[in-house]
């Protein structure tokens, strides 16, 4: 059985998280992650921000489950542990790619008015640029089943998919959710 993929689209479904109470963001994909984790199994959040998506993921898992939360930018990562206070989550200040060791997470200049598009894909219009620890998929889960991930990492989702062959060759990711800002083609 291959991973079942739903594929959202940020441009019809909503805006940022951090700038709209959890219970308006982002509805439709929200809804399509909230239906597929079942009570008591592993769900991961690839980009977590500042939690919303996480928070939706532990509800579904319930105090049985667990969710690894995966978040690179320091401010951010502060935000959603707060955020998950209390909740089964595992917040990981991490980035996700198809190698491990470090990397940089390039700020672009218009993040204060969308902290969800900082990236490691390199881009001229970074005003600042930070370093972060990479992992791979494989070596985050190497024996355990995940249920449903969501992969929302501004233009590396190829690359932390190819750090998870092992994972995905195992069969052990269920379903995953994609979120893609971009007009164009994702990879």
């Amino acid at each position: 059985h291959q991973p079942r993929v739903a594929i959202g689209d940020d441009r019809d479904e909503g805006a940022r998280a951090d700038q709209r109470e959890h219970r308006n963001v982002a509805v439709g994909n929200r809804r399509r992650a909230y239906r597929k984790p079942v009570l008591g199994e592993l769900a991961v959040d690839l980009g977590a921000n500042i939690g919303v998506m996480a928070r939706v993921l532990a509800r579904a898992v319930g105090s049985a489950g667990r969710v690894v939360a995966f978040e690179p930018m320091p401010e951010l990562y502060d935000e959603l542990m707060w955020n998950c206070t209390g909740l089964p989550v595992e917040a990981r200040r991490i980035a996700l790619s198809d190698h491990s060791g470090t990397a940089r997470l390039a700020i672009p200049p218009d993040f204060g008015d969308n902290r969800g598009i900082a990236s490691l894909e390199p881009t001229d219009s970074a005003t600042a640029s930070l370093p972060v620890q990479v992992t791979t998929l494989d070596l985050a889960f190497p024996a355990e089943t995940i249920g449903v991930m969501k992969i929302d990492i501004e233009g590396q989702e190829l690359a932390a998919l190819q750090g998870a062959t092992r994972l995905l060759a195992e069969r052990r990711v269920r379903d995953i959710v994609f979120e893609d800002h971009h007009p164009r083609s994702s990879p």
